[in-house]
C-alpha cells in the first residue's frame, strides 16, 4: 500500500487566494501505520473571513479567536507528516486524497506559503487523488439520480451512513471520504 494522506480542511471562504484554513483533518496511512491528526488553528493574518462559510462550519469568529496560532498547528502537522515522510528524499512523499481534493490541496499549499515555507511538494505527490472523481466514474450512469454530487449526497447514495449534524467539520468529513473510498473500491 503506498503511503497516504487523506485530508480534509474547514475554511474561511472558498477562494484559497483570500480565504485560509480555520481546520485540518488528516489520516495518514503507511506500512504499519493509521494515524488520525485534528488540528485548530485562528486564520492567518490579512485573509478574509466569510460570515456565510463560517456558519456551513457551525463555527464563530469569537471560536476561531481562541484556537491556537497558525505557526503552532502547522508545526504539529509537520511533526505528524515527519513520522511517514523524509522530505528531504525526492521520492519519498505521501499521496494527497480528498474529496474534491484539489480545494483541500490548494488551501492547504496556500496556508504552507504565507507561512513562508515554500516547500510544501516536498510532502505530497502532485496531483492529488480525488474520490469524487472515482465516485463520478463509479455513478457515471446513475448520475441523474443524485440531486447534487457532495460528499454526504454520494455517500448516502452508495449507502455510507451519513449524520447530517456533524457535516463540515473535517474530521467527520475526513472519516466520511474513507468510508466512500472503501464502499467505491469493494464495489468496483
Amino acid at each position: 500500500m503506498p503511503k497516504m494522506a487523506i485530508v480534509d480542511v474547514e475554511t474561511t471562504g472558498l477562494n484559497p487566494y483570500s480565504h485560509t484554513i480555520w481546520s485540518i483533518s488528516v489520516r495518514l496511512i503507511g506500512p504499519g501505520i493509521s494515524r488520525a491528526v485534528d488540528l485548530k488553528c485562528r486564520p492567518l493574518a490579512g485573509t478574509e473571513v466569510d460570515e456565510k462559510a463560517l456558519e456551513v462550519g457551525g463555527i464563530t469568529q469569537a471560536k476561531l479567536d481562541r484556537f491556537p496560532d497558525p505557526s503552532t498547528t502547522k508545526e504539529k502537522l509537520e511533526e505528524a507528516l515527519s513520522g511517514l515522510v523524509n522530505k528531504k528524499n525526492r521520492k519519498d512523499k505521501l499521496l494527497f486524497v480528498g474529496y474534491n481534493a484539489r480545494f483541500d490541496y490548494d488551501f492547504l499549499r496556500q496556508w504552507f506559503e504565507r507561512q513562508g515555507d515554500v516547500y510544501f511538494g516536498s510532502w505530497f505527490w502532485f496531483p492529488p487523488l480525488d474520490v469524487m472523481d472515482l465516485a463520478a466514474w463509479k455513478l457515471a450512469r446513475k448520475r441523474g439520480q443524485l440531486r447534487d454530487f457532495k460528499l454526504h449526497t454520494v455517500a448516502s447514495f452508495m449507502g455510507v451512513p451519513v449524520d447530517a449534524e456533524r457535516l463540515h467539520e473535517a474530521a467527520y468529513d475526513l472519516e466520511l471520504t474513507m468510508q466512500l473510498m472503501r464502499r467505491i473500491k469493494e464495489e468496483w
